[in-house]
Order: C-alpha cells, then sequence, then structure tokens
C-alpha cells in the first residue's frame, strides 16, 4: 500500500508538471499581463485554466482524481504567491482565490449524496468576479461550468422525480442554443402545468372532505348537545322524584303507626267490655 501511494503521488505530480510545461496559457479575464508575471503565477494561471476545463465534463467532475490533485495543489500554489516577494495586486489576488473555491465547490457539490442537494449546491456556487482590464463581469468559463453542471443536475433530479427515463429533446445537444433552451422551457412549463393541475385535484378533494368531515363534526356536535340536554332534564325529574318518594315514605311511616296505635287501642277496649259483659260463673 505504501508503495502504492507513493507512486500516485508520483504521477500526480508528473501530471501537473506535463500540465504546466504544456504550451497553453491561461485564457479569458487573467489580470495582469503575461510579461510582468513570475514563474509561479504563470504556472498558477496555466493550472487554473487547465482545472477549469476539466470542470467543462459535468459527468467525470466527482471521479476525476486528477482535478482533485490539481485543486490541491492550486491551493498550494495560492497560498505561496500570497507570501511571495514578487506577489501580483490583490485584485489579482482575489481573482485567483475567486476561481480556486468556485473549481472546490465544483468538486464539493459533484460528490454530494443526493441529487436534490446537488441541485441546490449547484444554484449557490457564483463564479469569481474578473478584475482584468477587459471587463468587470462574470469570468465566462466559470459561468459555462455552472450552466452546465446546473442543467445536468435540474435533469437528472427531473428524470428521478418524474421517473422519466428518455432525455428531453433539447437536452441532447448544447443547452446553450436558443432553439434548445425554448424546447426545455416549454417542456417545463407543461410539466408544471401538470403538477398545478394534480394539486388544484387534490386541493378540491380536501376542500371537499373538508365540508363532508365538517357536517358529520356539525351533526355530533349537535347530537351531543341534545343529549346534554336530556340528561340535564332527566336528572332533574329524578332528584324531584326522589323527594317526592321520600316525603311519601315518612307519610306512609306516620300512617301506619297510628293505625297500630288505633288497632291496640280498639283491642284493648274490647277486651275489657267483653269481660265485664261475661263474667266468670260461681259455683
Amino acid at each position: 500500500m505504501p508503495a502504492q501511494e507513493k507512486g500516485s503521488g508520483m504521477t500526480s505530480t508528473s501530471t501537473i508538471q506535463s500540465s504546466l510545461k504544456s504550451p497553453s496559457t491561461a485564457i479569458g479575464g487573467v489580470a495582469g499581463g503575461g510579461c510582468n508575471r513570475t514563474r509561479l503565477e504563470t504556472n498558477l494561471a496555466r493550472l487554473l485554466t487547465r482545472c477549469e476545463t476539466m470542470a467543462m465534463d459535468t459527468d467525470a467532475v466527482a471521479t476525476n482524481w486528477r482535478l482533485d490533485k490539481y485543486t490541491q495543489a492550486l491551493e498550494d500554489m495560492l497560498s505561496d504567491l500570497k507570501t511571495s516577494p514578487n506577489q501580483p495586486s490583490k485584485e489579482t489576488l482575489q481573482e485567483y482565490s475567486k476561481r480556486v473555491e468556485f473549481i472546490r465547490g465544483v468538486i464539493h457539490t459533484a460528490k454530494l449524496p443526493s441529487l436534490s442537494e446537488k441541485a441546490v449546491a449547484s444554484q449557490l456556487i457564483g463564479p469569481g468576479s474578473v478584475a482584468s482590464a477587459g471587463g468587470g463581469g462574470d469570468y465566462g468559463p466559470c459561468m459555462e461550468i455552472k450552466h452546465r453542471h446546473v442543467t445536468k443536475y435540474s435533469e437528472d433530479l427531473r428524470k428521478e422525480l418524474l421517473g422519466d427515463p428518455t432525455p428531453t429533446k433539447g437536452s441532447s445537444g448544447d443547452p446553450n442554443k436558443p432553439e434548445e433552451l425554448d424546447e426545455l422551457i416549454k417542456y417545463h412549463h407543461q410539466i408544471q402545468e401538470k403538477i398545478a393541475d394534480h394539486m388544484l385535484e387534490l386541493t378540491r378533494t380536501l376542500k371537499e372532505q373538508a365540508k363532508t368531515a365538517g357536517n358529520i363534526i356539525k351533526q355530533d356536535t349537535e347530537l351531543l348537545t341534545t343529549s346534554s340536554k336530556r340528561m340535564d332534564e332527566n336528572e332533574m325529574n329524578l332528584k324531584a322524584e326522589t323527594e317526592k318518594l321520600e316525603v311519601y315514605n315518612k307519610s306512609a311511616c306516620k300512617c301506619w303507626v297510628w293505625f297500630l296505635l288505633i288497632l291496640v287501642c280498639s283491642i284493648f277496649i274490647v277486651m275489657v267490655l267483653f269481660m265485664r259483659l261475661f263474667k266468670k260463673r260461681k259455683y
């Protein structure tokens, strides 16, 4: 394993050196004149242009280990350039820093696990502002890189969500062509209309269900109110009947007591009269 890592490191170093020795020069909007650059700045500009060219390939960014190594080398070279006595102007250093950060953001976005995260992150990464004498707008290659990655992740996310395995008519060629952009915009409008119709149908269904549920709840509430009133009336009637029963029980007890007293007295009087009328005979 150490031998493999050493070999891989030597291969990446030699690849970087060969890319720096290539006759290609930095393209488009690099601040500062080429005749006034130091060797370190020239190598940084060439490698930065090479990395931007490699980042154009949206399918290979996540798996291209050379781009990752090149970006690490760019960060080291930029750090050395900032501490160099012959460093360029502050605007040029800011330009280099923004472009390196942009490439690092593209690589980080490509390595995200889900398509939704990639689609959101690709919208957030921004190209560095060019401080060249030719213009002060956004750097062209960075804008093109961002546009390609945003288009790719949006199409992949649409295919994953809508289950459309076939590419759109305008996605097979260059996405910058007006005709193909119009086709893509029309397709997105159709998808949005279908989604809007589906949401309206779901809204109607939910509204009907809400009305039905509201009616049922209203009926149940009325039934509970009626039952509660009846319970209150029954409770009041039960209390009244209980009071009447208590009064009746008390009055009935008194009647029986008086009846028994009268009966006992009557029997006593009858016995006395009987004893007086029928006296005992004497023999």
